[in-house]
């Protein structure tokens, strides 16, 4: 998962909602990037968003935007329901 394909905000009907502790929010430019207890990549938004580390936020991703890997190592996807 790539940080742009998190957002925030109202969810779809097919998308996957994750909701978790902060651990540390960072500005970089315009950019926020902000890293949630569990998730691989860390949100990026362009507002002014800037949650503190222990504070609870929940983002979505759509599932094709989520890429599985089998843990065969040969680094082939795993098909998501």
């Amino acid at each position: 998962m790539r940080p742009e394909s998190l957002t925030r905000g109202d969810a779809g009907p097919d998308t996957l909602t994750v909701t978790g502790r902060v651990t540390l929010s960072e500005m970089l430019g315009h950019d926020h990037m902000i890293h949630i207890g569990g998730l691989s990549a860390p949100l990026r938004v362009r507002e002014r968003y800037s949650p503190g580390a222990g504070e609870t936020a929940t983002v979505h991703a759509h599932p094709d935007d989520i890429h599985v890997f089998l843990p065969d190592g040969d680094g082939n996807r795993a098909d998501l329901p």
